[in-house]
């Protein structure tokens, strides 16, 4: 068994470099309002659709030396770039989420696989609002229902591992998290003449909230990104002497993750009045 448990830590990251592979296609697709099922895989400048070979997630990269085999066109680094970022999450999340060989049951293998779904969506939206300032909705808004089926499901299997949040947790980190948002929006528009937040943020914040939960998991993620944020607005003001628009999909992404990761010890450490609710 412990043997098998260590085939599936390559194993966890092999899915999430798979995973990967279809993230960066889907970076790549959105946001020139293509199909991300059709057609298939293929080099964007001869059209040769890529066989199995040359579609093995970061090996055929380097197998090929960055060209396309038929037209020889480089090939981005993107695609190995997301692959490898998606299969160590995939590895991290095993280890977060299976971390004993007792661990592989159904219960915690469905929480390990509903969160890797979250990362990937959180990855696929913080690389397409750097690369086009889009936030796909099956990416934030459109997603809520599964975090929130995702508890409904977990809660059914008696899972009592971490992010065991429950339904209602789910509902209130959707709704009062993006509510929240929407409202502080809608008044500084009010106020000032244009949205303090862009409407695809508070979308994000709402699909995040479905999977964490409102506290101290939603909040977390908030004052994360908030300074995240912050800090990267000053390095920007630093290097190029003036301020400069930042989305804010990667930070909110960087705080979703690391909390999925890492949520117990960062509240306990930095948020200890909200350990409670963990």
């Amino acid at each position: 068994m412990i043997t098998l448990h260590a085939v599936w830590h390559l194993a966890a990251f092999a899915i999430g470099a798979a995973m990967g592979s279809f993230a960066a296609l889907t970076i790549v697709r959105v946001p020139e309002d293509q199909s991300i099922v059709h057609p298939p895989s293929h080099c964007p400048v001869c059209h040769t659709p890529l066989t199995w070979r040359d579609n093995i997630p970061i090996v055929s990269w380097l197998v090929l030396g960055a060209r396309c085999r038929t037209c020889q066109t480089p090939i981005s680094p993107l695609y190995p770039l997301v692959e490898l970022l998606m299969g160590l999450l995939g590895w991290l999340l095993w280890a977060r989420f299976v971390p004993t060989p007792a661990d592989m049951d159904v219960q915690h293998l469905t929480a390990w696989a509903g969160y890797l779904l979250f990362t990937w969506m959180l990855v696929v939206a913080a690389y397409t609002d750097l690369r086009a300032r889009i936030i796909p909705d099956f990416t934030s808004i459109g997603a809520v229902p599964v975090g929130v089926g995702l508890a409904v499901l977990l809660g059914a299997l008696g899972y009592d591992g971490w992010l065991d949040i429950g339904w209602r947790a789910s509902v209130a980190g959707a709704a009062v998290a993006g509510g929240f948002l929407l409202v502080t929006a809608l008044l500084w528009d009010l106020v000032f003449g244009k949205l303090g937040l862009a409407l695809g943020d508070v979308k994000l914040v709402a699909m995040i909230g479905a999977f964490v939960g409102l506290l101290p998991g939603a909040l977390f993620v908030l004052l994360a990104a908030s300074l995240t944020g912050s800090a990267l607005g000053i390095v920007m003001v630093l290097v190029r002497r003036r301020s400069s628009y930042l989305p804010f999909a990667p930070a909110l992404a960087f705080g979703g993750i690391a909390y999925v990761l890492w949520g117990e010890p960062l509240v306990r450490a930095l948020l200890p009045g909200l350990a409670l609710y963990l």
